[in-house]
């Protein structure tokens, strides 16, 4: 048991861990959650290409395939896609990995709430992910055009898109451990806070029992914001597998899409913008993404 000197209540009887307990619990959680995953960053000095990763701009598409629509039978816009040939594996102990080869995309309806369903997060009648385990390089871009395909380009699909700006994207192994939105990081902190100080907090949540300017540094330490893939999610409100057990089969992260504004020369430019700098979150299991079935997918955006 910790002693009464190590652990005390504040004003409102909420227990309180020293900066040194807290320290002690925070550099346990990066090791047991730590994993290889993708970061993503766009690259606006490299050329465009169907063939390439990027966010928004004209899809590669093998025209012989049915391209996705909207429940009223409209094309979808393309969000990203990456492209998975050549990509350094990350070798993580759980194996799960993108595949090895082909392309991955993330297409959304064109609509003011970016093709989500808030209430059928995983009903992919709005948004679509699509793999490509091959990729015909003999495709051009007049052929993809042909088939009438929306780009977040077009005068009259600004408002319907989260991408402003298409942009080339590319694509690094990072080391990263479990951010603080992730509705587990509370679970696994109280859990070790438990175990190394044999006190009972299993009814608290971290946020009371940490002082304030510590919980800022956590927050600060344990932020995933930025686009991201197989890594763990960040939130600017909550995660939305935290209140529906049925969500929480959806325990990887397959992609994250961050806001991201960019100044140069010119100023400001919006690259992508989620509402009022938001973020949006693309949820899979484990053992599907091994199956490389993406059938099932949660979709989830907010803002502030």
């Amino acid at each position: 048991m910790a002693d009464n000197e190590t652990i005390s209540k504040n004003d409102e009887k909420e227990v309180l861990l020293t900066k040194e307990q807290v320290n002690s619990v925070a550099n346990k959680l990066k090791e047991i959650t730590k994993r290889n995953a993708y970061l993503i960053t766009i690259n606006p000095q490299k050329p465009l290409s169907i063939f390439e990763s990027k966010f928004g701009g004209l899809p590669y598409w093998d025209t012989s395939m049915e391209y996705p629509v909207d429940g009223d039978g409209e094309k979808m816009l393309l969000l990203a896609q990456i492209c998975l040939d050549g990509l350094e594996r990350l070798n993580n102990p759980d194996k799960i990995e993108l595949p090895q080869k082909g392309m991955l995309q993330f297409f959304c309806g064109a609509d003011d709430v970016f093709g989500a369903d808030f209430d059928q997060p995983d009903s992919q009648k709005s948004f679509r992910v699509v793999y490509h385990r091959d990729i015909d390089r003999t495709m051009t871009e007049e052929k993809i055009r042909a088939l009438g395909i929306p780009a977040c380009t077009d005068e009259d699909m600004e408002e319907y898109t989260p991408v402003f700006i298409p942009v080339a994207v590319d694509v690094s192994v990072r080391e990263t451990y479990i951010g603080f939105m992730d509705y587990r990081f509370d679970i696994l902190f109280l859990e070790e806070a438990q175990r190394q100080f044999g006190i009972d907090i299993k009814d608290e949540s971290v946020d009371t029992i940490v002082g304030s300017q510590d919980w800022d540094e956590l927050a600060d330490e344990f932020c995933m914001g930025n686009h991201w893939m197989l890594s763990y999610p960040y939130f600017v409100q909550y995660d939305p597998r935290e209140d529906e057990e049925d969500f929480r089969k959806y325990d990887m992260m397959l992609f994250q899409m961050d806001s991201e504004m960019v100044e140069d020369e010119e100023g400001w430019k919006d690259y992508v913008l989620w509402g009022d700098c938001g973020v949006a979150n693309f949820f899979i299991s484990g053992e599907a993404l091994k199956k490389e079935d993406f059938s099932k997918v949660l979709y989830n955006w907010e803002c502030s």
